[in-house]
């Protein structure tokens, strides 16, 4: 077995909850079952079988997967694949981004107005545009 390359920042001298890392180990070990089961789909039934197995797999845990198996599946060449997930990682670091601006900023009692300047400024710059847009018409939907 491979060692692991990914490091989580769970840095030793913080005070992790055991239902905290247990929350995350469960998490991963749900992407990788869901992935495992995806290529044993693909290896038995081939890339086209996929399409009628991704509604069926249990707690597909996130539609980064979904997406990028339905670009396989549509046979999108790998680069296109690959700028396609790549673009949904950073979406995924950007809105982490925001929940802990959010959240520190409401813990050192940060005004809502500072608040929501400190969020969009996490907002990346292909989406900035957009949310603004929507934010002066209203922040509340």
């Amino acid at each position: 077995m491979k060692k692991p390359t990914a490091d989580l920042n769970l840095s030793e001298d913080m005070t992790w909850s055991k239902s905290d890392k247990e929350k995350m180990e469960c998490e991963l070990l749900r992407t990788m079952r869901s992935l495992d089961s995806l290529e044993e789909i693909t290896r038995r039934e081939g890339l086209l079988a996929l399409e009628d197995q991704i509604d069926e797999i249990p707690d597909l845990p996130d539609v980064m997967i979904e997406k990028g198996v339905r670009s396989v599946v549509d046979g999108d060449d790998f680069e296109i694949l690959e700028k396609r997930l790549r673009a949904w990682q950073s979406f995924l670091n950007a809105r982490a981004e925001i929940i802990i601006q959010g959240i520190t900023d409401m813990q050192k009692g940060t005004k809502p107005g500072q608040l929501r300047e400190n969020m969009l400024a996490k907002v990346p710059k292909p989406l900035w545009k957009d949310v603004n847009r929507v934010l002066k018409n209203g922040w509340h939907r």
